[in-house]
């Protein structure tokens, strides 16, 4: 406050960071929500004391963004926010909680890439792409044509094909473990390999998917969505 003199005359409830990381260290947010109010404190306090086009108050606005998009990616989806900011190897891979549904989706001017839906809402889906996890998209439609083959297959789009085989066995790693009883377990163990089990269970959950595609299409499905199951390699254009 010495620096900024009669700091308290214009300001009603003073915020910076020091306070919010004190906040955040003694727990004192109960949800994103209550922690997103202090940091807009921050940009609307350098609004009213040092003017709407000072330097600070646009490092102040910008924070607020940044903690307004963070906190819209966390409630997304927790896990691969924590994911994310594991910086692990392969950290989109990581299988979540609630299993992403798997589509081909292409953007305007982009080729077809696989990615993950995070949210689906209003026959709007939010999705991630693989290979470039930057990239993010607000998908009013998806092509119904069947995915071509003849497309070519570049460097970035062999690198998302494989994350996604990554992530599904990881996937199936995961069902292997949490439905399959222990004596279950043992008495298959004796008598095949594990991978080979993984891979029979994967080949059974496949069946289930391609069954559940055929009732969908066959049913009453939203005009503008058309899922493609999981990704699968695309042979190159010879």
């Amino acid at each position: 406050m010495d620096t900024a003199p009669n700091y308290l005359s214009y300001i009603f409830n003073p915020m910076d960071l020091t306070t919010l990381e004190r906040n955040i260290q003694n727990k004192m947010y109960g949800s994103p929500d209550a922690f997103l109010a202090d940091v807009k404190w921050i940009a609307h306090n350098c609004v009213i004391y040092n003017g709407s086009s000072n330097k600070l108050t646009k490092s102040a606005q910008l924070i607020s963004q940044i903690a307004e998009h963070e906190i819209k990616e966390m409630q997304l989806c927790p896990d691969c926010y924590r994911f994310s900011c594991s910086k692990k190897k392969n950290w989109f891979c990581e299988p979540c909680r609630n299993l992403h549904t798997l589509v081909w989706a292409k953007l305007k001017g982009f080729p077809f890439w696989p990615a993950k839906v995070l949210q689906e809402h209003d026959n709007r889906l939010d999705v991630r792409f693989f290979g470039q996890h930057d990239s993010s998209g607000l998908l009013s439609h998806l092509q119904t044509d069947a995915f071509s083959s003849t497309n070519n297959k570049t460097s970035g789009l062999s690198q998302a094909v494989r994350e996604v085989e990554i992530h599904m066995q990881k996937i199936v790693i995961r069902i292997v473990n949490v439905t399959t009883r222990p004596s279950e377990l043992r008495t298959t163990c004796q008598n095949v390999h594990p991978e080979e089990y993984a891979s029979n269970k994967k080949r059974d959950r496949n069946c289930e998917q391609r069954q559940e595609e055929k009732e969908e299409r066959e049913g009453d499905l939203c005009p503008s969505v058309k899922r493609f199951g999981p990704p699968k390699p695309v042979q190159p254009s010879m």
